[in-house]
C-alpha cells in the first residue's frame, strides 16, 4: 500500500499534481525514476478517468500527473484515486486516497 492522501479537486478545473520521490526521510537522495514508467487513475463510481503522467526534467525524481479540465466535468461528489510506479516487471502503489468534488457553479 502507498502513502494515503485525501484531496479536494475542483469540478471544471484542470487538475495537476506534482509529485517528487526521495531514498531518504531528509529528501537529500533523489530517487531515480529515469526507467521507470507510471500511471495514475480517478474512479467515480463507474466513471474512470486516467490521468496523464510525465517525467519532470531535469529532475530525476519528479513526476506531474494532469488531467485536463474537459475531463473534470459533471462528477460525483466522491471518488477514489491512484498513482502507481511501474518498474519493469513490476508495480507499486505511490499514492492513493479519497476525492471530495468541490461542485462548479459557474459555467
Amino acid at each position: 500500500m502507498g502513502a494515503v492522501l485525501d484531496i479536494t479537486i475542483n469540478e471544471g478545473d484542470t487538475f495537476i499534481m506534482v509529485l517528487e520521490l526521495w531514498d531518504d526521510v531528509d529528501n537529500t537522495l533523489p530517487t531515480d525514476i529515469s526507467a521507470d514508467d507510471f500511471k495514475g487513475t480517478f474512479k467515480f463510481g463507474n466513471l474512470t478517468i486516467p490521468m496523464n503522467i510525465k517525467k519532470l526534467t531535469p529532475a530525476v525524481n519528479a513526476i506531474e500527473a494532469s488531467v485536463q479540465y474537459t475531463d473534470m466535468r459533471d462528477l460525483p461528489r466522491q471518488g477514489r484515486y491512484d498513482i502507481d510506479q511501474l518498474p519493469v516487471g513490476e508495480s507499486f502503489r505511490l499514492l492513493e486516497g479519497a476525492v471530495q468534488v468541490s461542485k462548479e457553479i459557474t459555467q
